[in-house]
């Protein structure tokens, strides 16, 4: 009984696991090293705790097997509090006005792209898709 408990805890912990899009909590410094070690952009989910569109992105589109597949691929995911002072600072640095905005970043932290707003799975996803081949056709010209 006990090994058939353990099982399905690891099996259900497996499968949260990749049943959403994972935000790291790392330091910028690491985010930034994660993101060259594993050879992908970062993206950065610049939010706010009292915004509507932020937690139904949250509640609704990052929650999202297919997203959080998606985004594992490409990006090394990092969350910003724009009422924070890292945030206040991301937000000076990119110009960010609304929330949420969501930033892809190279590992030395040039901008790739952005976008903002609530929007769904399929939206988000072709957003992130078009940054992302726009910064491939750039990068292969060079």
């Amino acid at each position: 009984m006990k090994r058939i408990f353990l099982t399905l805890l690891l099996l259900a912990g497996a499968f949260a696991a990749g049943a959403q899009t994972r935000f790291v909590n790392k330091t910028p410094l690491e985010v930034l090293r994660e993101a060259r070690e594993q050879n992908k952009l970062i993206f950065m989910d610049v939010h706010a705790t009292w915004c509507g569109p932020c937690k139904t992105m949250d509640r609704y589109v990052f929650t999202e097997k297919e997203v959080g597949d998606f985004m594992d691929s490409l990006f090394v995911c990092v969350k910003v509090d724009v009422d924070s002072r890292d945030g206040k600072q991301i937000a000076g640095e990119y110009g960010v006005s609304s929330v949420p905005t969501f930033l892809v970043l190279t590992p030395d932290m040039e901008l790739v792209g952005r976008s903002s707003g609530a929007r769904s799975k399929y939206d988000f996803m072709q957003d992130m898709r078009t940054i992302v081949d726009k910064y491939r056709e750039r990068t292969e010209k060079q």
